[in-house]
């Protein structure tokens, strides 16, 4: 028992001796000194102006830096079914799924990148992640799939970049020629931007009608048309176009609508084709 009361003290006495070590080498303990009223109002002054700057940066930096949210189950094995029964790998790299949250918006969206295709991103809103069904989910998986398919294309990959470099010289030719005050001559150039613009937005619309067709291939026909009908039905703006694809109405009828030809007479055109090879 005394060897066992014995080891507390021998433990003590070396932190005893470090602090006696402490207060040689420093000198006594100072006593509490408070800062001044100025000082104070200083600190003050300078938290408030990083305040200032934090608030004046903008949104997009800040978005650009939020990570990739992980995607859910859900999603991948749709998407995993839906790639595995397109049989992409054997011609085309296996493109990745991205999947990011927005604060606005009423539907998820899928974007794919004009020049540099390299993953299949899906925008779902937030707090409305499960709003569609397994029906509209596929759909608008298989058509982000089918344009990334189409935008690998070499003959599509080289309209979008020639109708952008065209549009991208017409705009700085226009600056130049209006900072030189060459107004005449300026108007050329500007026409040439528009209409290079317009084509570009055309082209694009026209992809996603081809994409549309892959998916009804891909899916069938009736399928891809209820996921198109029940995507038009969430919308809040069915009808509106946006700039580089047509509205849900539009696409809907193009593939739900039977084809009419001239002697009045319906014809199915089930199962859809791809419009190009």
């Amino acid at each position: 028992m005394s060897d066992s009361f014995r080891k507390p003290s021998e433990q003590q006495q070396p932190d005893e001796d470090v602090e006696q070590l402490l207060s040689v080498y420093y000198g006594p303990l100072l006593p509490e000194q408070p800062l001044a009223p100025a000082a104070w109002m200083n600190v003050r002054e300078q938290l408030q102006r990083r305040r200032r700057v934090r608030l004046h940066i903008p949104s997009w930096p800040e978005r650009a830096r939020r990570p990739v949210r992980r995607i859910p189950v859900y999603v991948q094995e749709s998407y995993t079914e839906i790639a595995r029964g397109a049989h992409i790998r054997q011609r085309w790299p296996d493109p990745r799924l991205r999947y990011r949250l927005r604060r606005r918006g009423d539907l998820p969206r899928v974007r794919v990148a004009l020049l540099w295709p390299r993953v299949i991103q899906l925008n779902a809103v937030r707090g409305r992640e499960r709003i569609l069904d397994q029906v509209e989910l596929d759909v608008l998986l298989a058509s982000g799939l089918a344009r990334y398919l189409l935008s690998l294309r070499p003959l599509n990959q080289l309209i979008s970049w020639l109708l952008i470099l065209l549009g991208s010289a017409g705009l700085l030719s226009t600056i130049i020629l209006v900072w030189h005050r060459q107004f005449a001559w300026s108007i050329l150039p500007l026409l040439i931007t528009v209409c290079a613009v317009v084509l570009l937005s055309s082209y694009q619309h026209r992809l996603t009608y081809q994409a549309d067709a892959l998916v009804a291939r891909w899916l069938g026909r009736e399928r891809t048309c209820r996921g198109l009908h029940g995507l038009a039905t969430r919308s809040q703006h069915p009808r509106r176009p946006g700039w580089s694809t047509p509205s849900l109405t539009t696409r809907a009828r193009r593939i739900c609508m039977p084809f009419v030809p001239s002697n009045g007479r319906a014809h199915d055109r089930s199962p859809l084709q791809p419009l190009s090879k």
